[in-house]
């Protein structure tokens, strides 16, 4: 029987989850899967290490691309050539996705067959998200994004081979460099040059017990003999007067649809995981078809989404005993940004209570679709007091909820509370007990994973769909030590701080900024791959000329750390 389609997913769960829905209403449709890219760019013929110099690879722009997965490559071509129907891609819907969708695209044109090719996009496995998909075939790809997941893939390769090799026959040892991870790195250093720059500094202040169980202070003193003279006064003090109480409110509002960016963020910091971890558990949350596409840059939900079904997923799960009563009327609170291809992150479907890490997941992005739809924002009263003893002010500061509308679900991040007495102004109150403190300032803390994200979100390095990684690069290549936090090595410090004296732009993330804008007016039209290519090649050329011209400062300020 001859099939009329030929469905290819990205992944066999996916595949999977496509059979089942499509099988119960079309018998003529072939489904098969990939594990990933079948293809990958490489250097061409002659250009392999030690035959060229490095240099000439950054004159490169047309670059080969080569089977990655021979196995799965050889499965597809075989199933292309027996099977005859119209090829349905069915990869993930964004650049990435598109670009295996092309990979496929080739292995189809390598066997001569001319025939129609369609595109199916979904955001989740979701048996309606599917049906809508099928229904709603396109035609041909979004060669926008092709061409942005190309331009980046191309010049990653070029930028990073050439001055990887440039280093490493300076060095004789492998010193790797990549336009991401190198910025990456730097956030870590600087970070360690301001905790070693820093100088401790000693200061006091004088801490008094009030009745009404109140702790106040004073102001901070840097001379102690001023801070001395200060307690003198008024260490046997017994009452203090109160000169002044004030309140303010604050609304606290509600998380925005969930990202990617603040999925790993978060969920580091819950977990203490690393963010590639974290990914890797979404993908599989999302294979299973219990919650969206992991990987999107839209913080708005579109007209006409399925709030209810999320909502009945969520209570009809062993989470939904406890949040049930707690939620409100929906009322979700939209973000600004939409990457056009994906709804923000929410479930779909109950995920078995089993206390594992994807259940944690999954009840992290259950409770913030919650706080964000069905939830209120939140409510909270700032106080201060400011009073006096014997002629010295002091003062306290304290906070609580008086609405905890979204923290009553979504209590990951709640504030600490400090309810402070509402004190009239010229309260006269015991003093209970006075003493003389002693402190020293402390140096910044080296950055945890979580605060390394952020400063690539903040520095445009990478996307959603990259970050994950170059956390994780930069240890596997031995700049830096990580446990809770990141500690550049010896090799880290010095690989920053040689480049640097270079040209800035090598290791500050300016350079990789204006790439990501590349891939982005790409998106948009705006430019050209090749236009694209050679603005981004021809610059970081440049900078390879300066590392060329200063071979032996490189070399002899690695020397001694390798």
């Amino acid at each position: 029987m001859k099939n009329r389609y030929i469905v290819v997913a990205e992944k066999p769960s996916v595949a999977k989850a496509i059979k089942r829905v499509l099988n119960q209403i079309d018998s003529k449709v072939f489904i098969t899967s990939l594990k990933g890219h079948l293809m990958d760019s490489n250097l061409p013929q002659g250009f392999e290490w030690g035959k060229v110099d490095p240099k000439e690879i950054l004159n490169l722009r047309k670059i080969p691309m080569i089977i990655k997965d021979v196995k799965k490559y050889r499965e597809l071509k075989k199933v292309l050539e027996s099977v005859k129907g119209e090829l349905v891609i069915a990869t993930d819907n964004d650049p990435e996705g598109e670009l295996i969708g092309y990979e496929i695209l080739r292995v189809k044109k390598s066997i001569k067959e001319e025939s129609k090719v369609l595109r199916m996009r979904f955001n989740s496995v979701d048996e309606a998200e599917i049906l809508k998909a099928w229904n709603n075939l396109e035609e041909g790809l979004k060669w926008r994004w092709v061409y942005k997941a190309l331009f980046r893939q191309i010049f990653d390769l070029i930028t990073g081979f050439a001055f990887t090799r440039l280093l490493t026959s300076l060095t004789n040892k492998l010193i790797s460099w990549g336009s991401c991870q190198t910025p990456t790195l730097y956030f870590i250093v600087e970070r360690e040059r301001e905790i070693m720059n820093f100088k401790p500094k000693k200061f006091w202040f004088i801490e008094a017990i009030l009745e009404h169980n109140l702790s106040v202070r004073s102001e901070i003193f840097y001379e102690k003999e001023e801070a001395e003279m200060a307690y003198k006064i008024v260490k046997n003090a017994h009452y203090a007067s109160i000169s002044s109480y004030s309140e303010f409110k604050s609304v606290v509002k509600r998380p925005l649809p969930l990202i990617t960016d603040d999925l790993l963020r978060d969920f580091v910091k819950i977990s203490r995981i690393t963010s590639a971890k974290v990914l890797n558990l979404a993908e599989e949350l999302y294979s299973n078809g219990y919650i969206s596409y992991p990987r999107t840059e839209t913080n708005i939900y579109y007209e006409g989404f399925d709030f209810e079904k999320c909502l009945k997923a969520i209570l009809s799960s062993k989470l939904g005993e406890e949040v049930t009563h707690k939620i409100e009327k929906l009322a979700p609170l939209n973000g600004k940004l939409d990457d056009k291809a994906h709804p923000p992150i929410h479930p779909l479907k109950p995920y078995p209570m089993d206390k594992s890490l994807k259940w944690k997941l999954w009840e992290y992005v259950a409770r913030r679709f919650l706080a964000n739809a069905y939830c209120k924002n939140a409510l909270k009263l700032f106080q201060r007091i400011e009073l006096i003893i014997e002629g010295i002010n002091f003062f306290t500061e304290g906070s609580y909820f008086l609405e905890e509308g979204f923290y009553k679900v979504f209590y990951y991040f709640k504030p600490n509370e400090k309810p402070l007495p509402k004190l009239k102004e010229g309260k006269i109150i015991r003093v209970i007990e006075i003493e003389l403190k002693e402190g020293i300032t402390k140096p910044p803390s080296r950055m945890k994973e979580s605060e390394l994200l952020s400063a690539m979100i903040k520095n445009n390095i990478g996307t959603d769909a990259t970050r994950a990684i170059f956390p994780q690069l930069i240890v596997k290549r031995g700049y830096a030590l990580r446990s809770d936090v990141f500690i550049p090595t010896k090799l880290g410090m010095r690989f920053i701080e040689v480049l640097e004296k270079v040209d800035k732009k090598l290791v500050t993330p300016e350079t990789r900024r204006f790439v990501e804008e590349l891939m982005n007016r790409i998106e948009g039209g705006e430019i050209g791959m090749n236009e694209a290519l050679d603005k981004s090649l021809n610059l970081y050329k440049e900078l390879y000329l300066k590392c060329e011209s200063m071979k032996d400062e490189i070399k002899s300020g690695f020397l001694s750390c390798l």
